[in-house]
């Protein structure tokens, strides 16, 4: 019967280990940079959403608009529209707040992609000094 040899030297190498660590590291990073820039990005529209509808808002909440609206509410059949439109803005209203929720949730996802950047360059610079360590 041949003879098996099973020393096998199962101690990890700190070169393939940092190697390892730096490509998953630098993956991470190249994820974490694009998610912080996309949610940048998407901030800045709810952002201009938020800013359009409230233009919008304060244009027809003004005394000269209120006025406009009083007169013609008056006008018989009309009140039925104003009505409906008043509806429109009161939604308007409530999706400036639904903006603002989704703001906040945005800068907290952008913070939790700058951590992540954080901790990819902390795990490139212990892989590269275990290469560097390694090779001695």
């Amino acid at each position: 019967m041949p003879e098996l040899d099973l020393d096998i030297d199962l101690e990890p190498n700190p070169v393939e280990v940092g190697k390892m660590l730096m490509v998953f590291s630098l993956a991470l990073l190249i994820f974490s940079v694009q998610g912080f820039y996309s949610m940048r990005s998407v901030e800045g529209q709810i952002n201009d959403s938020e800013q359009t509808i409230s233009e919008g808002l304060s244009h027809v909440n003004s005394a000269e608009s209120q006025r406009i609206i009083d007169a013609l509410q008056d006008v018989q059949g009309i009140s039925q529209e104003f009505q409906v439109i008043e509806q429109g803005f009161n939604n308007a209203q409530a999706a400036i707040g639904s903006a603002e929720a989704a703001k906040e949730e945005v800068r907290s996802t952008k913070e939790n992609y700058q951590w992540m950047v954080v901790a990819s360059i902390l795990g490139a610079v212990a892989g590269l000094m275990l290469i560097l360590l390694g090779r001695e």
